[in-house]
């Protein structure tokens, strides 16, 4: 009897030392997957002011040159071609400030959006103006017009639930 009741004791402290071992395991899978999210976030987050809203001032360059003229497609590597640095740097500024405004809530974070709505366009009609005077003219053109936009991007939402339901085709 006492013999069984050593062997019991002998098999908890296992049963013990195996569950603390698989708890460690646990642990560090959890902080091994939250660095690799953590890097792919900031990998997302470079790619996005390197490439992806450069080619967002370009596009908006390649559009505002078609309603006038027939455009080249080299237009829409404006934003790497003009005053790359200050064309990243404002970029970067605009989404931090929708960011932190965004932080207070939803809805200042989204007039903030809205308020710095034609901030890529007037980077593609002058990459080299001034951060302050880039923001300045974005709030006095979008000054009374905010809830027009808000209602035109609604007025999109069913072209991007078709999209949803048919899978992008």
């Amino acid at each position: 009897m006492a013999k069984n009741i050593a062997n019991e004791a002998a098999q908890v402290s296992a049963d013990k030392k195996t569950a603390k071992n698989n708890n460690k395991k646990q642990v560090e899978n959890v902080q091994l997957e939250t660095r690799k999210e953590l890097i792919e976030q900031l990998i997302r987050l470079i790619y996005n002011f390197l490439i992806v809203y450069p080619f967002e001032v370009g596009s908006d360059r390649f559009y505002m040159d078609a309603h006038y003229t027939e455009p080249k497609y080299g237009t829409l590597l404006t934003g790497f071609k003009e005053n790359y640095p200050n064309v990243i740097f404002i970029q970067f500024l605009r989404h931090l400030k929708v960011f932190l405004w965004s932080l207070l809530f939803i809805v200042p974070g989204a007039i903030k959006s809205y308020e710095t709505f034609m901030v890529p366009y007037l980077l593609a009609e002058n990459p080299d103006i001034d951060r302050h005077e880039v923001f300045r003219l974005s709030r006095e053109m979008m000054d009374g017009n905010k809830l027009n936009v808000f209602v035109l991007n609604l007025s999109f939402i069913g072209w991007l639930i078709f999209s949803a339901v048919t899978g992008g085709l």
